[in-house]
């Protein structure tokens, strides 16, 4: 690991039924591509906020 922060995404935010999974899983989401994070969101019936760098929203909605 280098340190330096990802620029996938300006801000990953998850909800989830507790703060632990909600950030463990905002900060791997943060690495990861959206089609990756999409198969997860549903198995785990997550809804998930996205902040592009381009200042574009996405919501990846499944409660």
């Amino acid at each position: 690991a280098t340190g330096a922060t990802s620029s996938r995404y300006r801000s990953v935010s998850v909800v989830a039924d507790s703060a632990t999974t909600a950030d463990a899983l905002s900060t791997a989401f943060s690495l990861m591509p959206t089609e990756a994070i999409a198969p997860i969101a549903r198995r785990l019936r997550l809804n998930v906020y996205l902040a592009m760098p381009d200042g574009s929203q996405k919501t990846l909605n499944v409660v």
